[in-house]
This record gives structure tokens, C-alpha cells and sequence, in this order.
């Protein structure tokens, strides 16, 4: 429904700072409450369903991270510190 539109947007971002990899998450609802959800985390490259529940905290110190954000047992999205990176080109003045 327009009027009242529900709903939420969730967010998981890897933040690499030098040897320490930084996990942060959010959730923006829309007209209701955003469910509760969780990220997983794995060190080892393997899948993050199976991994550890991450709390805030300190940043990880480990070379790869794979980590999944999960809503109600359902993947949301994925985030793994060798998935290649995507950067917007920069802009330059007209000559």
C-alpha cells in the first residue's frame, strides 16, 4: 500500500583497517519496527551460516572475513573481504 508503506532496509559493510576488519550493521525501518536480525561470522573462508553470532565489539583480526546478515533465519546479504570491491569512477572538470 502507498499510503502507509512498511517495511525495512538492512546494511552489513566489512571495513578493513589496517589488519583489523571492522563488521558494522544496521537496520532502517519504514512504517513498522525492522525484525531483529543477526550476522554470522567466519575467518576461515567458509560459509557464515555455520559461524559465530558477531556482537559489537572489537574489530577482527584476521586476513579474510565472510560475514551474512540474517533476518528471522533468512540471508539478507553477504559481505566477504575478497569479493571485489566496487568503486564509483571519479569525476574530473571539463577541459
Amino acid at each position: 500500500e502507498t499510503r502507509h508503506p512498511r517495511g525495512a532496509v538492512y546494511a552489513l559493510c566489512l571495513a578493513r583497517d589496517a589488519e583489523r576488519v571492522h563488521i558494522l550493521s544496521a537496520a532502517l525501518p519504514f512504517g513498522e519496527e525492522a525484525e531483529a536480525y543477526e550476522v554470522r561470522v567466519t575467518t576461515d573462508g567458509s560459509d557464515p551460516e555455520t559461524g559465530a553470532v558477531h556482537r559489537a565489539g572489537p574489530a577482527i583480526g584476521a586476513e579474510r572475513v565472510r560475514a551474512a546478515l540474517f533476518v528471522d533465519g533468512q540471508r539478507v546479504v553477504e559481505a566477504d573481504t575478497e569479493s571485489p570491491r566496487f568503486r564509483i569512477a571519479g569525476s574530473t572538470a571539463p577541459a
